[in-house]
């Protein structure tokens, strides 16, 4: 495992819905660790108190399970060390950057965070998002008044739909609109925003914008400044729409 692993961020979108595979896992053959010049040390499960063959049905367990087949790797760190890692797609994937999809809106919500604490934000996390993006909000009056609490907690009211692949909302994602944020705010109003969830990886996309707006640059170009590198990430990329800005 590369202990400078990859954070693939879709950005300005910042989030997406995660991706089922036609993959079929491959068998257990072992969890020890094979050495790379990545910064961990390796040590066996008994050297740091663990049961190794407790550990081994654990892994066999982990590559027989079909339900959770979305799962490529299990590792195991005790007391700073690797004891143990597989892979149930492709061994590969040791090394190869891959997108993390959904943790990307975790990721946000600390970038927000970081964003209030610096006074690039207002502290105040309900105040309606038109304060952000005053000119684009003029268009979509009917969103002016979500707020960004609403955007991040999931309670925007905007109809934005994960299911499907095939057109819909989700053409965010598998289309690539070229005014991606514009293509959010275009989306019907389906309810009172703070009053029901919806899973969304369409209203990430205008925290990001509102984050561009603020910052005047792209939001990867902050986020690795200000979180991915002081965490001593080296490997990652990050991806923008074609509009590039909101």
């Amino acid at each position: 495992m590369a202990k400078n692993f990859l954070t693939l961020f879709l950005l300005p979108l910042l989030a997406v819905s995660c991706l089922s595979e036609d993959e079929i896992k491959q068998p257990f053959r072992s969890f020890v660790p094979e050495p790379a010049a990545d910064g961990w040390t390796i040590a066996a499960p008994e050297a740091e108190g663990m049961d190794a063959e407790a550990l081994r049905a654990v892994y066999e367990d982990f590559h027989a399970d079909r339900e959770a087949w979305q799962v490529r790797s299990l590792l195991v760190v005790r007391n700073g060390k690797l004891v143990a890692e597989s892979y149930t797609k492709d061994p590969a994937d040791r090394d190869r950057l891959h997108p993390v999809w959904s943790c990307t809106k975790q990721v946000l919500a600390l970038l927000v965070q970081q964003a209030v604490e610096q006074g690039v934000l207002d502290e105040d996390l309900n105040r309606p998002i038109a304060r952000y993006l005053p000119e684009l909000l003029q268009a979509y009056p009917d969103k002016a008044d979500i707020t960004l609490e609403n955007l991040l907690t999931m309670t925007s009211g905007i109809a934005f739909s994960n299911s499907g692949f095939n057109g819909g909302a989700n053409r965010l994602l598998k289309q690539i609109p070229d005014r991606s944020t514009e293509f959010v705010l275009g989306l019907p109003v389906a309810g009172v925003p703070g009053e029901q969830f919806n899973y969304s990886a369409g209203v990430p996309q205008l925290v990001s914008a509102i984050l561009q707006a603020r910052l005047g640059r792209p939001v990867d170009e902050w986020a690795d400044e200000v979180m991915i590198e002081p965490l001593g990430r080296e490997r990652w990329e990050g991806l923008r729409y074609r509009d590039g800005m909101p």
